[in-house]
């Protein structure tokens, strides 16, 4: 995921699998990718509205499944 996310939960809520998740972490949010859950359909890089995100292969570090951090910020929009 590159700068322009504005953390809008397009990506979250197409993924079929849950791979790709938004979580609220003080005053920023998350967005997390569960390698091991991912089809490769590609379903969020399709939907994403400001077209930030991409696929490609993980380090060999990162593809041991554990959850990796794609995103981190303050949303655009405040949230009560």
């Amino acid at each position: 995921v590159e700068e322009g996310c504005t953390l809008c939960p397009v990506c979250t809520n197409v993924c079929p699998t849950q791979a790709v998740i938004r979580e609220h972490d003080g005053d920023k949010y998350v967005l997390r990718f569960d390698p091991l859950a991912c089809t490769g359909c590609e379903a969020c890089v399709k939907s994403c509205p400001p077209q930030v995100m991409g696929m490609k292969t993980l380090p060999d570090s990162e593809s041991l499944g554990l959850p990796v951090e794609l995103f981190r910020g303050e949303p655009p929009w405040e949230d009560w």
